[in-house]
């Protein structure tokens, strides 16, 4: 597809996709500006999956409730996606000032984290919130963090609160 250029809406608000997708029989993929919007969000594509994968990536939720009518906030964030196609790195980054979903408020949430897209999966994923609170229960300075590989891996929650102080390894 050389040239995308869809229109429509979703939940009220214009829903667009433009940009060039091509590909071939050997599994080749070349993502040039490929960009869908609706309203406010956005998710962004550019770059190469073939021997090489070299694809990049920016996610703009402005408005959750766009996606979710229950769900209130925004999310912002990135991947990259670079390496040999047997074990390409994915790297990304997310980040919400707040974020709200039926019985939780989570502030200032970030979200890094990187792997190996291979057999063992080695890589990590590290989660931190200023305040998370569900279902009542607030929590102050999260850390949830993971770390290994598919066959061995260390999951790691730390946090401060009034109802619940947590350590878990």
């Amino acid at each position: 597809l050389s040239g995308i250029d869809l229109k429509g809406d979703w939940n009220g608000f214009p829903l667009t996709t433009q940009g060039a997708i091509q590909g071939d029989e050997q599994g080749n993929w070349h993502f040039q500006q490929l960009e869908i919007k609706n309203g406010p969000n956005s998710l962004a594509v550019n770059g190469n999956l073939d021997k090489e994968w070299s694809l990049a990536g920016k996610l703009r939720l402005s408005k959750l409730s766009l996606i979710n009518p229950k769900w209130d906030g925004s999310i912002d964030g990135d991947f990259r996606l670079n390496g040999p196609a047997k074990a390409p790195v994915l790297a990304l980054r997310l980040a919400a000032p707040r974020i709200v979903m039926p019985g939780q408020l989570v502030r200032k949430l970030e979200l890094t984290g990187h792997a190996t897209l291979n057999k063992t999966l080695p890589g990590q994923l590290q989660l931190n919130a200023e305040r998370w609170n569900i279902n009542g229960t607030r929590m102050q300075n999260v850390v949830l963090s993971l770390r290994g590989n598919a066959q061995q891996h260390q999951l790691l929650l730390k946090n401060d609160g009034k109802q619940l102080n947590s350590k878990l390894n």
